[in-house]
């Protein structure tokens, strides 16, 4: 069963850096609406699958990405 992640950023600029990020490093993503019940300020968010979750992390952290909270939809 494939679980489905998203990130939620606190801008709509952080949420496609990240996805830039993400695809050099050949992880596929796309950018999407956060559900009401998870944003905060931004409402675009990051949707990825089948990627270990502390991978994106950590390359998130290695870029000084800040996340609002990551959730599987």
């Amino acid at each position: 069963m494939t679980t489905r992640y998203i990130i939620a950023f606190s801008s709509f600029y952080k949420a496609a850096y990240a996805k830039d990020l993400l695809m050099e490093e050949g992880i596929k993503s796309t950018l999407g609406k956060v559900p009401v019940k998870h944003a905060k300020a931004c409402s675009t968010g990051l949707y990825f699958t089948d990627t270990d979750v502390n991978t994106v992390l950590e390359i998130l952290e290695n870029n000084n990405i800040s996340n609002k909270g990551i959730f599987d939809v």
